[in-house]
């Protein structure tokens, strides 16, 4: 997790950051938290258990319509192709589908599930284009399990 905050999220977010979280347990990891609020400058939520597919933009539009593209890839490649002799060749063929997968989501599918989600930021931008919003803290909630390293 950290090393995806250190090379992913930081690097490639600016301005007014808010992660939403599910509730596994190394989201709720005290030191991730921290990590995200003290040095990636991001206000950090936690999205209660069973709630997941109907906040989160990803559960909301696009793992549906993703798992099919991945399926279909899945039933063609295996129509023309043997199935692979271990497991490296495995890994190898589920990346590269996975990966095509990727490449046939439209990004108009990644909107709908931020605005189906409510998540689509409304207000006025900065001269950088970054939304000049100022969030006040939230109330600290416990969700139990926080401690736990």
């Amino acid at each position: 997790m950290k090393e995806w905050i250190e090379k992913i999220w930081c690097p490639n977010v600016n301005g007014c950051r808010m992660l939403l979280l599910d509730s596994l347990k190394v989201h709720k990891m005290a030191n991730i938290r921290q990590y995200l609020e003290n040095d990636c400058a991001t206000q950090v939520q936690y999205i209660p258990p069973g709630v997941t597919g109907l906040s989160q933009p990803m559960d909301v539009s696009v793992m549906k319509s993703f798992k099919k593209k991945i399926q279909d890839l899945y039933v063609k490649h295996h129509i023309d192709h043997p199935f692979p002799a271990d497991a490296a060749e495995r890994r190898v063929m589920l990346s590269f589908l996975v990966a095509k997968a990727w490449e046939l989501v439209k990004a108009k599918t990644i909107v709908k599930g931020f605005r189906k989600a409510k998540l689509i930021p409304i207000g006025s931008r900065d001269s950088h284009g970054a939304f000049a919003t100022y969030l006040q803290p939230l109330p600290d909630v416990s969700i139990g399990d926080e401690d736990e390293q």
